[in-house]
């Protein structure tokens, strides 16, 4: 089938599109699919500039990318790029694929990684250790056991532990790694398990940027799960935009504000979306590490905008917020000067919204 249509048509086809995209998401994304699909594997072209949109499913959720380049990029040749290094991140991060890297080291509570495995495998470790000490071990990867028992896992109900001996389980200060000579060996504390969860959405936005940027694509949006990459301005000056979802539960879509942004990274965390209610009581995804139990308090969203492009570390800053609340997150010592954090306070009188 063959679809005909003028430049300019299909531009204004896409552009609109985008602009329902590039809402942040704070949960899975559900719909959308096969129309992701069709539309994002369309181009539009300039007598300069090639604009190039493509997306699917992916970790979950879905993926999109727009870019604009010249005529010496292939877009075949970018989309395969992506599509592997889509796949490579499943092979070591995600917990739904059972010969994953993190499975593999969950269940014998050793793992050796060579090469650009360890690489990346590493490069996580660390960026996760970096927020577990900014947070005050509120970002904890460590926190699987917890994730399970609540019936947040892979598995819906971890019924062999109560919450307590799980919650002993969770330290991320347990969890030793050494990196040398492109190896690395990482060694779990007994009993405990890990979760990337919190930052792999992230980090894989990061690696898909470094795939565009090494065909020479400065200016695009990358976005996974709800988490995005913005690059250089577009051709004509102007800024990418990114709107902020209101944290409403019933399914219709409302904007709370609107990013306008270049060269920097976006992610979301919230409780609105990812949750159970049993005997009258709603159970937030998002568990305190410190105290074993799903947060309570009005904060239902945070967002981070990460004025360096570092995807992964707003990715986990946005868990980490989420979880000590607004209260706490106007004290922290996050960096200011790399950092926007929002926050949304919700109750049964509204919303308070507010920019750190």
């Amino acid at each position: 089938m063959v679809f005909q249509t003028n430049t300019s048509d299909l531009m204004t086809l896409v552009d609109n599109f985008m602009k329902e995209i590039m809402i942040k998401k704070t949960g899975r994304a559900i719909g959308y699919g096969l129309f992701l699909f069709v539309l994002f594997s369309c181009a539009s072209t300039t007598d300069k500039v090639n604009k190039h949109s493509f997306g699917g499913n992916a970790q979950g959720s879905t993926y999109g990318i727009v870019y604009y380049s010249d005529g010496n990029v292939i877009q075949k040749d970018v989309e395969v790029t992506v599509k592997q290094s889509l796949q490579y991140m499943d092979d070591l991060f995600s917990l739904w694929q059972d010969s994953s890297a993190i499975n593999r080291l969950n269940e014998s509570k050793k793992l050796k990684l060579s090469g650009i495995s360890a690489r990346h495998f590493e490069t996580v470790l660390h960026l996760s250790d970096s927020i577990y000490a900014l947070s005050d071990s509120l970002f904890d990867v460590s926190i699987y056991p917890l994730v399970k028992k609540w019936g947040f896992g892979k598995n819906v109900l971890d019924t062999l532990l109560d919450i307590d001996s799980a919650h002993v389980l969770v330290d991320f200060s347990k969890v030793h790694w050494q990196y040398a000579n492109d190896v690395l060996t990482v060694e779990l504390g007994e009993g405990q398990s890990l979760d990337f969860n919190s930052i792999a959405q992230g980090y894989t936005v990061d690696v898909l940027a470094e795939d565009l940027e090494r065909f020479g694509i400065a200016s695009y949006l990358i976005e996974v799960g709800g988490e995005m990459k913005l690059g250089d301005k577009k051709p004509n000056g102007s800024l990418w935009s990114v709107g902020i979802d209101k944290p409403i539960e019933t399914g219709q879509r409302e904007l709370v504000d609107t990013l306008y942004l270049e060269n920097a990274a976006v992610a979301t965390s919230g409780s609105y979306r990812k949750y159970y209610v049993k005997n009258g009581k709603k159970y937030s995804h998002s568990i305190n590490p410190k105290t074993g139990r799903p947060v309570e308090h009005n904060t239902v969203s945070t967002t981070v905008v990460s004025k360096t492009g570092n995807c992964a570390m707003a990715d986990g800053l946005a868990t980490a917020i989420m979880i000590m609340g607004s209260d706490k997150a106007k004290r922290t010592m996050i960096d200011s000067v790399h950092y926007d954090i929002m926050t949304i306070d919700g109750d049964t009188n509204g919303f308070v919204i507010d920019w750190k």
